[in-house]
């Protein structure tokens, strides 16, 4: 469900869709690399942001699934 919404927020946002371009949100960081030269010549635009979500939607998958592990012992992989 957080992971949804994380990663609809970004996609919404980077498409011009989702919260206004003055908030700082993730998609709207990756937004500000819109083109080849912004892109190419400067990754701080996008990198960051784009590892954000990454690591985020990473650390509660993990999280997650741990959770899951512990609170039901029945499920064995």
């Amino acid at each position: 469900m957080f992971i949804q919404n994380i990663l609809s927020e970004s996609v919404l946002s980077f498409f011009g869709l989702g919260v206004l371009p003055t908030t700082p949100t993730w998609g709207n960081m990756i937004d500000a690399a819109n083109n080849v030269l912004d892109f190419q010549q400067r990754p701080w635009l996008w990198i960051p942001p784009g590892l954000s979500i990454f690591a985020t939607v990473i650390a509660i998958n993990i999280f997650g699934d741990g959770l899951r592990d512990v609170l039901d012992p029945k499920h064995k992989r």
